[in-house]
């Protein structure tokens, strides 16, 4: 499954794109949870990406999920958790886009020797 990081409004939230569907979710405090048509591996997907600590939302839509992270997390410890999530949930390997491949050797130029290069 191909998925590629993007930097969202501000430093505490980014998006994750994916080559396939993801359910339609919005939540937030206070907001409570608007789910449509999920499945139980989707309601298990969402779960898992709530308990990840440092996430305080998740709005997911079609190709996408936006994660909103605490002030005092790095996204260096919530991302890695992401991806895992997503390659159990759609049990494929993940497999960056040329641009997350160009955003991770800008980052950090030795993790391009994990992604099988």
């Amino acid at each position: 499954m191909r998925y590629e990081w993007q930097d969202g409004h501000n430093e505490h939230n980014q998006h994750v794109h994916v080559d396939k569907s993801l359910p339609l979710i919005h939540s937030g405090p206070g907001e409570g949870v608007y789910l449509n048509n999920m499945t139980s591996q989707d309601k298990d997907f969402y779960a898992d990406l709530l308990t990840i600590p440092g996430v305080s939302e998740v709005h997911m839509s079609d190709y996408s999920c936006r994660i909103d992270k605490g002030h005092v997390f790095h996204w260096s410890e919530i991302e890695p958790l992401v991806e895992g999530a997503l390659q159990r949930h759609f049990g494929e390997e993940l497999k960056p886009t040329l641009r997350q491949r160009i955003r991770d050797k800008k980052r950090n130029p030795q993790k391009l020797k994990g992604h099988g290069q």
